[in-house]
């Protein structure tokens, strides 16, 4: 008779351990009061967080079959002019390579009138050092005078 025993503790530590840190992960992102979302490499949104949701006004399934630069977004500078696609922070984070800070655009509000974001994002890079897409942090600004 031969018994083999293999000391699996190590790699049941990690794993508890990884899974922790991805539970960790998770709550802080679904509870941070400011909206996030991802982007991959081609602009399609893969990620958004329940501040997105509600800071959108759109469920989270909406949101996730849009692309960056989708028509249905309607986006517009704020003062209501169109915005170039090469404006917006996925575009010249692509080209750039660089974050972008309080980028300032509106989107029409589902029940009327206008929603004025500020976009902080920056590239999101994979194990080789390219751009696999954009990570951005979204807030909601308030005009003056409303």
């Amino acid at each position: 008779m031969v018994v083999t025993f293999v000391d699996i503790t190590t790699s049941t530590l990690l794993e508890t351990s990884l899974r922790e840190s991805e539970e960790r992960f998770r709550n802080v992102v679904e509870t941070i009061p400011d909206a996030i979302t991802i982007t991959d490499a081609t602009g399609r949104i893969t990620f958004a967080n329940a501040a997105a949701e509600r800071l959108l006004r759109l469920p989270r399934g909406e949101i996730l079959r849009r692309t960056h630069h989708d028509p249905a977004w309607k986006i517009t500078r704020k003062d209501g002019t169109p915005l170039a696609e090469t404006e917006l922070p996925f575009h010249r984070i692509m080209v750039s390579g660089q974050a972008v800070s309080q980028v300032t655009l509106a989107i029409p509000h589902p029940e009327g009138g206008r929603i004025i974001l500020a976009i902080n994002a920056t590239p999101l890079r994979n194990a080789q050092g390219e751009i696999a897409g954009m990570v951005s942090l979204i807030t909601e600004v308030a005009e003056h005078g409303e």
